[in-house]
């Protein structure tokens, strides 16, 4: 029998060292508190961005209620409504437009033999009145076909001939800037 007597006090007597499994358990705990800490303070920061974004939602939908209950921007939402049911009828209008001077440029002008000659233009809505004289009904009835073949005319009566040689004839103006 083997009798072990140690008078030395606890404090000054040798520990067993600490094996192997108990110190990964220590370590093991130690990880697991500090990514809970982790993981805490990580929500934390979430919940605080969160918290902070609702007040400004908060703070913004007030804004925009106090805005939409404003007359004057009811006003202008009616304007800008208006703005863009005109925008809608332009490029109507545009083409419905007709360039007088073009018009008279092309009739007196452009396509007129020299044996033609007008004495004058009269213009009501989109009808253009051609007056004047020729020696031969050919000439005039060459002109009237000449403008009947471009775009922008189209032969509205005539022409009409007398035996002086007066003629006249009605065309219609299409509208845009044909080319």
């Amino acid at each position: 029998m083997n009798l072990d007597f140690n008078l030395l006090p606890d404090e000054y007597r040798a520990r067993p060292p600490i094996d192997a499994k108990t110190l990964l358990l220590v370590v093991l705990v130690l990880v697991l508190i500090g990514g809970a800490f982790f993981l805490f303070q990580s929500k934390s920061t979430v919940d605080g961005e969160i918290e902070d974004l609702n007040t400004s939602i908060a703070t913004i939908n007030k804004q925009i209620a106090q805005l939409s209950q404003n007359p004057e921007v009811e006003q202008l939402e009616a304007r800008i409504a208006q703005l863009e049911t005109q925008k809608a009828y332009y490029p109507a209008f545009v083409d419905a437009r007709i360039l007088w001077g073009n018009t008279v440029q092309s009739v007196y002008y452009d396509t007129r033999p020299g044996e033609v000659a007008i004495n004058s233009l009269s213009q009501k809505s989109n009808i253009l009145t051609i007056n004047g004289v020729t020696e031969d009904y050919t000439y005039i009835t060459s002109y009237a076909k000449v403008l009947n073949d471009m775009p922008q005319f189209i032969l509205d009566y005539g022409p009409s001939y007398s035996a002086s040689g007066a003629y006249s004839m009605r065309i219609k103006v299409a509208g845009g800037e044909v080319e």
